[in-house]
């Protein structure tokens, strides 16, 4: 082919009319039987599947967390029978009590617990004698008498004891969430009665760190594509999986106390919560109606339980109530579904869910779990094994008929092109790349092209060869012609600042501290310049020799210890006992240490910069270099481009910005040794640079 010609030959496009024929009857085919068999099979075990998974999987969070809720009133009722069956002795309930409590472990969801006698009820004569045990900071057991102040309203009249009054033995009260006036921890209380001959002398507690509940919670859910939270009976929050979003400052007296807010609360701030509020309200105005007032015992045991607690107001005592009468009558022990909606949009998800309410029948919480809609993961698989059989089985037919088609036109001619593409790169002298091909069809066009465009870059090559060099001659000229000035500005400016110091005034002294430091400062940026043109245009070689790893500690600290002693920072380098020689450039290990040691005075503004040197048993025949320090740290953002050239990190470590080429040269002087640097930082923890070197010389690399 020839070409010098100016006018490109005249092709046609038969090769890509058949192309195009044969995809459209394949995705024709392919489509076709995709559509039904998405539309006929998978659509309904879609819907059908995906509502019993999320339903199993609602319900196995529920009972896991009924199961670890049992476990606490089970601990309840044991002591309960414990303060029946021991002696009123104080030392033995000292000594049994905690550790019943302590059947979980230090760190299980039990805060505390104990028992609380019916006034006169533990000894004739003491109205209030508690015995109640909470945990301590350090997770342990400590007895609390706070509770037998005679000065205070009474535990007999407290929300979590009034209502045991109402059960039957081995039964079981769970409170309202609310703030411990002590420990002024978020909580809930588990609480059994305790009868002598059918007169009820006191009750047993275990308190429950809603916290602890939460950590449960996402245990459960962790696996799955969902979350859960939990409600208590009067809609108040016992766990969510963003815990900061549900917990308030309540004013308690004259004190706040942080407290779990309501779901209606919740609505009023985030309106996509609105839809769950809503269902929640629902599902109790129909519990109400359905036990409410319907008898009349019911009134007696409000009007008891209103009486009783100066925590319990009518309305309360009705959903109390209420609740104790649906435990009596529902299948204790087991979460039931009472409420299944779809909400359009979920603030945490992201996008449309499922939600179902499950209500626990022991404690009456209810468990919301909302799933994506578009998880239904056990079904899809159903739906893609089918799939892929019938489109494997359309893609086996035409496929081998489009390969024979493919093979005479396309492939042979192709593999052609390659094999003469192949051998022109082999050629040790060619430095043109053309193919022949004469059909006047795609290909041939495509042959065409190339040719032409192969000899526009040989062309397009020889240019850059010579502005390449003709960059390094004007980098080279430069550097004498801005080096000898600047170094002239930096030299007088400092004989100035010592001859003048304290015959001129501060304000002209400082102009020439400044102008000192900005030469300075711009010599060096001219010198890392030209250092990064030397690495690209790969004449920048390694000068090597032996030299001590403490010779290059001290090296570096004589450069870096005057800016730390400005900035008042613990500068500290610690040299090796032993005498390790390695074979490298001194100049650049000795550049990049003092780079690392600069960037680090830079980013710290109090505390320390330290550097040492040492070997490592699982790094054998490299010496490791540590720059760490106290200072800002950096996010993990900056650190995905902190070694590019001409980066500028985001977060600010100092007054003055460089121009993104210290680092750079520092990984390139690294690797031109064969060797790594790693680093380890956090955001206000300070960060660590730590440079493996290998002690005998390996390749050099200049990229």
């Amino acid at each position: 082919m020839d070409d010098n010609s100016t006018s490109s030959p005249k092709f046609s496009f038969k090769l890509s009319t058949q192309l195009i024929a044969g995809l459209v009857l394949l995705i024709v085919v392919v489509l076709l039987l995709s559509s039904s068999v998405i539309w006929l099979k998978g659509r309904p075990l879609l819907e059908s599947f995906g509502q019993r998974s999320q339903l199993r999987q609602g319900q196995n969070i529920a009972l896991a967390l009924e199961q670890r809720i049992d476990e606490v009133a089970g601990i309840t009722r044991s002591i309960a029978a414990l303060g029946l069956s021991l002696p009123k002795n104080e030392a033995l309930f000292h000594t049994a009590i905690p550790k019943v409590l302590d059947q979980l472990g230090e760190n299980s969801i039990i805060a505390g617990g104990g028992i609380w006698p019916e006034p006169h009820a533990f000894e004739q004569g003491l109205v209030r004698k508690s015995f109640f045990w909470g945990r301590n900071e350090k997770g342990k057991l400590e007895y609390f008498d706070n509770y037998n102040d005679l000065s205070g309203p009474g535990y007999h009249n407290e929300e979590w004891y009034v209502p045991a009054r109402l059960l039957q033995p081995g039964e079981v009260y769970w409170s309202k969430s609310y703030t411990d006036p002590y420990s002024l921890q978020p909580m809930v209380t588990c609480t059994a009665p305790m009868f002598i001959n059918g007169q009820f002398v006191g009750v047993a507690t275990v308190d429950l760190t809603l916290d602890m509940v939460s950590v449960i919670l996402e245990k459960l859910a962790n696996d799955l594509d969902a979350y859960a939270f939990v409600v208590d009976r009067n809609n108040k929050f016992i766990a969510y999986p963003y815990p900061s979003r549900v917990i308030t400052q309540r004013l308690e007296g004259e004190s706040k106390t942080p407290d779990f807010i309501y779901a209606r609360e919740l609505a009023d701030i985030q309106r996509s919560f609105n839809i769950f509020s809503q269902q929640l309200d629902s599902i109790e105005h129909q519990l109400l109606e359905q036990y409410s007032e319907r008898s009349e015992h019911y009134n007696l045991n409000v009007n008891l339980l209103s009486q009783s607690s100066y925590q319990i107001s009518h309305k309360e005592a009705r959903r109390i109530v209420a609740h104790i009468w649906q435990n009596k009558e529902g299948n204790r022990g087991f979460p039931v579904q009472v409420d299944l909606f779809d909400v359009p949009r979920d603030s945490i998800l992201g996008e449309a869910a499922s939600a179902m309410v499950f209500q626990m029948q022991s404690t009456n919480w209810k468990v919301v779990t909302v799933f994506r809609s578009s998880s239904f993961l056990k079904p899809t698989q159903v739906v893609i094994r089918q799939l892929v059989l019938y489109i494997s089985i359309a893609t086996l037919i035409f496929g081998l008929l489009a390969y024979l088609l493919l093979r005479e036109r396309i492939l042979k001619p192709i593999r052609s092109m390659v094999e003469q593409l192949s051998a022109a790169v082999s050629g040790e002298k060619s430095k043109t790349f053309t193919l022949s091909y004469n059909n006047k069809d795609e290909l041939g066009m495509l042959a065409y092209w190339f040719n032409l465009h192969s000899k526009q870059l040989e062309i397009a090559r020889d240019q850059a060869e010579k502005a390449n060099r003709a960059k390094t001659d004007f980098l080279a000229k430069m550097s004498h012609e801005l080096r000898t000035p600047l170094n002239s500005v930096l030299g007088f400016s400092r004989r100035l600042q010592k001859s003048l110091k304290g015959e001129i005034s501060d304000f002209h002294h400082g102009a020439l501290t400044r102008i000192s430091a900005n030469a300075s400062q711009l010599l060096q940026l001219i010198n890392d310049i030209l250092d990064v043109t030397a690495i690209e245009s790969g004449v920048d070689k390694l000068n090597y020799c032996f030299c001590s790893t403490n010779d290059l500690l001290a090296e570096a600290k004589a450069e870096i210890a005057i800016l730390a002693k400005e900035k008042n920072l613990e500068f500290r380098v610690f040299t090796s006992d032993e005498h390790v020689r390695i074979y490298c450039d001194k100049v650049k290990i000795i550049q990049v240490l003092t780079n690392l040691l600069s960037n680090a005075v830079k980013a710290t503004s109090q505390g320390f910069v330290r550097l040492r040197s040492f070997q490592l048993e699982s790094k054998p025949g490299y010496v490791v270099f540590e720059v760490s320090d106290s200072g800002v740290g950096i996010s993990e953002f900056d650190q995905k481009k902190l070694f590019k050239q001409f980066s500028q990190l985001d977060q600010k470590i100092s007054a003055e910005r460089g121009a993104g080429i210290g680092l750079y040269l520092v990984q390139k002087y690294i690797q031109m040794h064969n060797g790594e640097i790693m680093l380890s930082s956090k955001i206000a923890e300070g960060s660590v640079f730590t440079v493996f070197l290998p002690i005998e010389r390996g390749t050099d690399t200049t990229t």
